[in-house]
């Protein structure tokens, strides 16, 4: 199969770890290109195309064109039973806020190869990027995706505690 730019794909198999989300191809090169998607650690990774030896559904990389199975699951309606209550919730952390200042948002996690070593980039084509730099870590949304990784370089993960100053 042809794959072209802006083709959206289903990805099941990255970098020889099975997987499931979908993602947009970009610059197709003679045998890799580079995916595009929202989902934690895989934005901006180099994946090879069909051409290459190396994909297929038991090989390092695999993926099919996407259909609209994402989108077709009926959306689930949520209702708030206790309206008040729920204000009363939503005030609590409103207050929270305006007493420490900061609001907590979810952790993310970044790998640390060894002290003062990080991980940059990790692609589907076993290429890896490492920096001194922490600030330039590659900043990994999901635990799972980092401890993948993690396992490659032999290193370990660190929890970013991360806050919104109010």
């Amino acid at each position: 199969m042809e794959f072209k730019a802006g083709d959206r794909v289903h990805v099941k198999r990255l970098s020889g770890f099975d997987t499931d989300f979908y993602a947009t191809l970009s610059n197709i090169g003679a045998d890799i290109c580079q995916l595009k998607c929202s989902t934690g650690g895989f934005e901006n990774i180099w994946i090879f195309l069909p051409s290459h030896h190396s994909f297929g559904p038991d090989k390092k990389d695999y993926y099919t064109l996407a259909t609209d199975e994402e989108d077709t699951e009926e959306p689930v309606i949520q209702r708030v039973e206790n309206i008040n209550k729920a204000i009363e919730e939503s005030d609590k952390y409103i207050e929270q806020a305006k007493h420490d200042h900061k609001i907590k948002l979810d952790n993310n996690y970044i790998i640390e190869v060894k002290k003062g070593l990080y991980v940059a980039l990790v692609a589907s084509n076993g290429y890896l990027k490492l920096t001194n730099d922490i600030n330039e870590a590659d900043e990994y949304e999901f635990e799972n995706a980092a401890m993948k990784h993690a396992d490659l370089v032999d290193g370990r993960i660190l929890n970013l505690k991360r806050y919104v100053e109010v």
